[in-house]
């Protein structure tokens, strides 16, 4: 069932969601937003949840709690997946979301769980707040790559030499800059930071990513 709130806060404190991420653009589209499926569990439990993503493409998996991610311009809305059957499409329409389905994909067996991010050389990790998210793929060409996109719903929250930034994007490189930056990573979409180009170099050093400094790229909102 999906839930008509978000995932209940205790006081001030941040909702967060974080583990193996499944990206839905290549197989739903939802108006004004980008969907993704999070397994936030670590531990295998006896029974499965399947998750129905329309055109018998079925997520099956033991890794529990299960969350359904919506990350819109301004918003991101995190719902859990409780029941052990899940029809994606039905339950947004049930909310008032319009959704379609789509096959954005080459045509193989197999084709839609590695466009969702489901292969065996390529995986995607990820933290979602209700701030931002930030989500790490990785990619293997002869060798794992990386890219990570990090994205701010809310104004403010990183400032960097007097400009808001809304978007940042690290591409294919050979550090896990996810493993390695996830505390700045958490920090970052916990609270409004505000630094000079100098200090955050000096941050991306003390989280051993020093090497890829020269490949992060800034977005201002348009």
């Amino acid at each position: 069932m999906l839930k008509n709130n978000q995932i209940k806060k205790e006081g001030d404190e941040m909702t967060r969601v974080e583990g193996t991420v499944y990206k839905l653009d290549k197989v739903m589209q939802i108006e004004g937003f980008r969907g993704f499926i999070v397994e936030a569990g670590n531990d295998s439990h006896p029974s499965k949840k399947k998750v129905n993503l329309g055109m018998r493409r079925i997520i099956s998996t033991c890794y529990y709690p299960l969350y359904l991610v919506l990350a819109g311009e301004q918003e991101i809305n995190i719902y859990p997946l409780d029941d052990d059957e899940n029809d994606i499409r039905s339950l947004l329409q049930d909310k008032g979301y319009k959704v379609t389905l789509k096959a954005d994909y080459r045509k193989y067996q197999g084709a839609w769980e590695q466009a969702i991010g489901m292969g065996f050389d390529y995986g995607i990790v990820g933290v979602f707040t209700e701030n931002g998210y930030a989500a790490r793929e990785r990619l293997w060409a002869d060798c794992w790559e990386h890219s990570l996109e990090m994205k701010f719903v809310k104004p403010g929250m990183l400032n960097i030499e007097g400009h808001d930034i809304q978007e940042i994007r690290i591409e294919l490189v050979l550090t896990d800059v996810y493993d390695k930056g996830r505390e700045l990573i958490i920090k970052a979409l916990s609270k409004p930071n505000s630094m000079t180009g100098k200090q955050l170099v000096e941050y991306l050093k003390d989280s051993g990513l020093e090497d890829v400094i020269t490949a992060v790229r800034y977005y201002e909102p348009d």
